[in-house]
């Protein structure tokens, strides 16, 4: 802490060799009037007593950072006048770093004058002691002695950077730059007395700069061998300042000592779902650049294969464990290869033989989730639910309905090649809307590796549907477009449709335009707007119907005005289940889209509609868009 004169006077008596006979220069920016051309004698201390010179209101600094401004204040009084105030800075050695000394003619002296001369911006980093000094004639009169700490802008004390590296080798650096300033960047540069040889500059955030960023950056094998120089500089918000500057000798290259330990491959008669997981650590006396693992089967083909980078001197064979689990392998002889690469070249560490085997009566081969009602409506159509999983790969899934004499009537089999396989994915091509009325059978037969079996086998009747007669008068069947407003009918079938529909939205067509709607319909990547109006009409039991089996938007329109469930925009209100036709183009076609009508509000019809945004997707518009041509009214 700072000690004032009258409680410092062993420190004060220990500097007076040192200021004994320091002549006081000019400093950079002082007037000829300022400066005092006197040599200090040693400090006198009952001098200030006798003068009666003392420190007022002062604010001096314990305190600053390299290169920094300090602003000081406060007062020197004195009983009697006096020349000059001094002001030093000394290191630890009692050298002075900075000092500077100002006239006065007066009985007071503002220290704030110190404040125009850059007295605190050279000093190197360090303990220090400041001390100022009132001054009459030769005599110095010491007013203040106290610790000084300079803290470094860039503080690189806390890191270790080696002083030698082979060709090739690893430049190892470690540590943390520590900023008073936020960093911008930190650059490293390795070299010799006639060119650079190595340059690489990092930018940062912060105050802190973690130096191992560099660690495998710099590439040694194109630095020649030799005596080289290298200089870390950080770039604060202020300034550029070289925190680091050594020797660092470059060494010929050594050997390699590629090498792999702690591996197991799994065992020669490796069951499929057994526990296991890769281990072990690639190591070098070089960074390891990248380690590649390929597993084949007994012709050569490759199962699986993946490289990883490296950038350290080791590598942990458990980073193969995120891209790869060995159940999935198919079944039969392997051969497990492990390559790895450092600075010098690439070598083979590892080449073992297992077998992957999958006896069938460890197969955990089932089926949950799927339940068939003992009835089904003509008509109407059914969504498959219900998983398939097993321990080993699923090879195929197939789902059939029989009729009463064994023949299927509609069914799909599905390529998997994976250990679990949603029914959702075969739904679409089941068409429970299309079965006949009579006794059928539900059946779902899978294949994983070591098994083929059934899994599900249930019996139910398509009975015929019961048809409920409207004791209202039929809508003209003169076909064309009709003002008049088609009768709202009293089916179910409004209902289903929606709810199909809605059950879909989210779906998004493949990026080659393929859709589950479209496969359904036989053109897996047409336009599917219309389609998918079909789709969920299958679904619902109501192709053909109340709404037509087609893909067309105009052909869709056209079978409305031919039974005379069309109308025009305006002509009335649309209602739930309606098919809205809607024109987004300039063609001379009469629509270029269709969507679902979910409800109405507010002068609004709300829709559910396929192929817009290339998915299923919820709309809405004013019932005087300009977009909508009309809408056709299914007769549920």
């Amino acid at each position: 802490m700072r000690k004032q004169l009258r409680s410092a006077m062993v420190i004060a008596s220990s500097l007076a060799v040192l200021v004994s006979s320091v002549i006081l220069p000019v400093s950079a920016g002082a007037s000829q009037e300022d400066t005092v051309p006197v040599v200090a004698e040693a400090s006198d201390i009952s001098t200030a007593q006798e003068w009666n010179m003392a420190l007022e209101n002062d604010s001096l600094p314990e305190q600053v950072v390299e290169g920094s401004e300090v602003e000081m204040s406060g007062n020197v009084v004195a009983g009697v006048p006096f020349d000059f105030v001094q002001l030093q800075i000394l290191d630890e050695t009692g050298e002075v770093e900075a000092e500077k000394a100002l006239t006065c003619q007066d009985l007071q002296f503002d220290l704030s004058r110190f404040n125009e001369y850059p007295l605190f911006e050279g000093l190197d980093p360090g303990d220090k002691t400041m001390r100022v000094a009132g001054g009459k004639g030769t005599q110095t009169a010491d007013l203040y002695i106290s610790p000084l700490e300079v803290k470094p802008l860039v503080d690189a004390s806390d890191v270790s950077i080696p002083s030698s590296v082979a060709q090739y080798g690893a430049l190892d650096l470690v540590g943390t730059l520590e900023s008073e300033e936020d960093l911008t960047s930190v650059s490293l540069a390795i070299y010799d007395e006639n060119r650079m040889e190595a340059y690489l500059s990092i930018a940062c955030e912060g105050q802190a700069f973690d130096l191992s960023q560099f660690n495998g950056q710099i590439d040694t094998s194109l630095i020649p061998v030799g005596d080289k120089t290298m200089k870390i500089t950080a770039t604060t918000v202020t300034e550029q300042k070289v925190v680091y500057e050594d020797s660092l000798e470059v060494l010929e290259a050594v050997p390699s000592e590629l090498a792999l330990d702690g591996f197991t491959a799994p065992a020669a008669d490796y069951v499929k779902g057994a526990d296991y997981s890769f281990a072990g650590t690639v190591s070098s006396n070089y960074p390891v650049q990248s380690v590649t693992m390929t597993i084949q089967d007994a012709d050569g083909n490759v199962d699986f294969q993946k490289s990883l980078d490296g950038g350290d001197v080791s590598f942990d064979l458990a980073q193969f464990n995120e891209y790869f689990v060995i159940s999935s392998l198919p079944s039969g002889d392997k051969t497990i290869t492990i390559d790895a690469a450092d600075a010098l070249g690439s070598q083979t560490l590892a080449q073992e033989a297992f077998a992957v085997n999958t006896p069938a009566d460890q197969s955990a081969l089932a089926i949950s989730g799927l339940e068939m009602p003992s009835t089904h409506q003509k008509g109407k159509g059914r969504a498959l639910k219900g998983e398939i999983t097993s321990n080993y790969l699923i090879q195929w899934v197939n789902v059939d309905i029989l009729n009463a004499s064994g023949e299927v009537e509609t069914g799909k089999k599905i390529e998997v090649g994976a250990t679990s396989f949603s029914l959702s994915n075969i739904d679409p091509y089941i068409a429970f809307s299309k079965l006949s009325a009579g006794q059928k059978t539900l059946v779902v037969t899978a294949a994983d590796e070591g098994t083929e079996k059934q899994l599900f086998s249930q019996e139910f009747t398509v009975e015929e549907p019961v048809v409920a007669y409207s004791s209202g008068s039929s809508s003209s069947s003169s076909g064309g477009n009709s003002d008049s407003l088609p009768p709202v009918s009293s089916g179910t079938g409004a209902q289903a449709m929606i709810s199909v529909a809605a059950s879909q939205i989210g779906y998004h067509e493949a990026s080659n335009g393929y859709t589950k709607y479209g496969d359904w319909y036989g053109m897996p990547t047409a336009n599917w707007c219309t389609i998918f109006v079909a789709w969920c009409a299958d679904q619902a039991g109501v192709l053909g119907t109340a709404i037509p089996n087609t893909g067309s938007t105009t052909a869709c329109m056209s079978w409305f005005q031919q039974r005379g469930r069309y109308f025009s925009k305006g002509s009335g209100d649309p209602q739930p289940g309606d098919i809205c036709f809607m024109k987004f183009d300039s063609s001379s076609r009469p629509c270029s889209h269709v969507a679902l009508v979910e409800y109405t509000s507010g002068g609004k019809v709300y829709t559910i509609e396929g192929n817009n945004a290339d998915q299923v997707i919820r709309r809405s518009y004013t019932f005087g868009s300009a977009r909508i041509v009309g809408y056709g009214r299914p007769a549920y």
